[in-house]
C-alpha cells in the first residue's frame, strides 16, 4: 500500500527518488518529532547514503509542499514531524529526551476562544510544550 504523502507528490506532478521515498518512510514509521540528523542516521542504517544538503532539500521541500512541519523544542535542534489530522501536543522529558504526543481538546478550545474573543486576536496555530520527567526516568530514580 502506498504512502498518502507519496500519493499526494504523485498527483502533483512531483519525482519520487529513492532518497525522497526513504525520508518520507522514516518520518511515516516514527510517531515523533525527529531531527535532520536523525534521519540521516536512519538512513545510514538502512544502507542509504544520500548528500546531506540533498537530506535538508527534500526536508525542506516536504515542508514547502505542507508535508512536514518544523518543530522547535527547547533544544537548538529544529525536529520536523508529518503534518497530522488531528492536532497534538509534546511531552518532553528533560532526562533522556523522549517526546510524547498527547492531545486535550475542550480546555485548550476554551482558551483559544477566549483569547480570540478577549483579544481580537485571529488565531492561526499555538503549540503546548510541557517539559518534565518521563515515567520511565522517574522509575530509575533519575529525577
Amino acid at each position: 500500500m502506498q504512502s498518502i504523502i507519496v500519493n499526494k507528490l504523485k498527483t502533483k506532478g512531483y519525482r519520487l527518488t529513492v532518497a525522497r521515498k526513504a525520508i518520507i518512510n522514516i518520518f511515516e514509521s516514527n510517531n515523533k518529532p525527529i531531527s535532520a540528523e536523525q534521519v540521516n542516521d536512519i538512513l545510514i542504517e538502512d544502507s542509504i547514503y544520500i548528500n546531506k544538503s540533498t537530506l535538508y532539500r527534500e526536508i525542506d521541500f516536504l515542508v514547502i509542499q505542507n508535508l512536514l512541519k518544523p518543530i522547535q523544542l527547547q533544544e537548538k535542534t529544529k525536529r520536523y514531524e508529518l503534518v497530522h489530522l488531528h492536532h497534538h501536543h509534546h511531552l518532553i522529558c528533560q532526562k533522556c529526551n523522549k517526546i510524547e504526543d498527547f492531545e486535550i481538546k475542550n480546555c485548550i478550545d476554551d482558551v483559544l476562544t477566549k483569547v480570540t474573543s478577549d483579544h481580537n486576536f485571529l488565531i492561526s496555530d499555538h503549540i503546548l510544550d510541557i517539559y518534565g520527567i518521563c515515567s520511565q526516568c522517574q522509575i530509575k530514580k533519575e529525577v
